[in-house]
C-alpha cells in the first residue's frame, strides 16, 4: 500500500510524518517539498540506508531526486510573457540551494537574453516558496520605477502573493500586471482572475 501525509509547510508537522511512516516499517520515502530544516533528518535515514527519493532536489544534499524539465518550462513562460509584448518583466526566483530555483531562473534570464532584453538587477527579487515571501517580493519589485508589466514567480503560492500585493495597490490583473506561477497547483485555479501557471503533471 502507498501512505500519504500533508504538512501544509510545516517543518514540525514533516518531522512527525515522517517518524509516524518509519515506525509503520514503510519500505522507502518519497517527499515533496523539502524543507532545509529537515536536510539532516533525512541525510540521517540515508545513512541507515532508508531509501529516501526528493521531488525537489537539493543541491549537494547527497539525496536522490527526480523532477521535471524545470529550466524549459520557465524559459517558455517567460517567452510567452515577451511575445504579448511585455519588455519590463520582474522574477521572483525560489530561495538557494533548490534545483527547482536555480533551474527556473536559468530559463527565465536565458530566454531574456535570447530576445535581447537587459535584465536589471532591481528586477529580480528572491522568496522561499510561500505566499508571504511572495507579497514581500512582490512589493519590492513593485517600487522599482519604472514598474514592471509582468512578474514571473518561481511558483504558484508567490504568485498568489504577487496578486494580492497587486490588489493592495489598486492594479488589476492581467490590465495593469501580468503573472505567471509554476506548478499548477490549486492555488492557481481558486483564484481569481485564475493564475496563468506552467502545468507539470503527475500522470501523462
Amino acid at each position: 500500500g502507498v501512505l500519504f501525509a500533508s504538512s501544509n509547510g510545516s517543518l514540525e508537522e514533516e518531522l512527525r510524518a515522517i517518524e509516524t511512516f518509519r515506525a509503520r516499517m514503510i519500505d522507502g520515502l518519497l517527499i515533496y517539498p523539502v524543507l532545509h530544516g529537515q536536510m539532516q533528518h533525512l541525510k540521517r535515514l540515508r545513512e541507515r540506508n532508508f531509501p529516501v527519493v526528493m521531488l525537489v532536489g537539493i543541491e549537494g544534499s547527497g539525496i536522490d531526486a527526480v523532477g521535471i524539465d524545470e529550466y524549459a518550462g520557465a524559459y517558455d513562460a517567460t517567452r510567452h510573457l515577451i511575445e504579448q509584448g511585455h519588455r519590463r518583466i520582474g522574477l521572483i526566483a525560489g530561495p538557494h540551494g533548490f534545483r527547482s530555483a536555480h533551474e527556473r531562473r536559468l530559463g527565465f534570464e536565458e530566454a531574456m537574453r535570447d530576445a535581447g532584453i537587459s535584465l536589471p538587477r532591481s528586477m529580480i527579487a528572491e522568496g522561499n516558496y510561500t505566499f508571504e515571501s511572495g507579497l514581500i517580493a512582490a512589493e519590492r519589485l513593485l517600487d522599482v520605477v519604472p514598474r514592471p508589466t509582468a512578474i514571473f514567480s518561481s511558483n504558484d503560492e508567490m504568485a498568489a502573493g504577487v496578486i494580492h500585493a497587486a490588489c493592495q495597490r489598486g492594479l488589476v490583473v492581467p490590465r495593469d500586471l501580468s503573472v505567471i506561477g509554476f506548478d499548477d497547483t490549486p492555488i492557481a485555479a481558486h483564484m481569481w482572475p485564475p493564475l496563468t501557471t506552467v502545468r507539470w503533471p503527475i500522470a501523462s
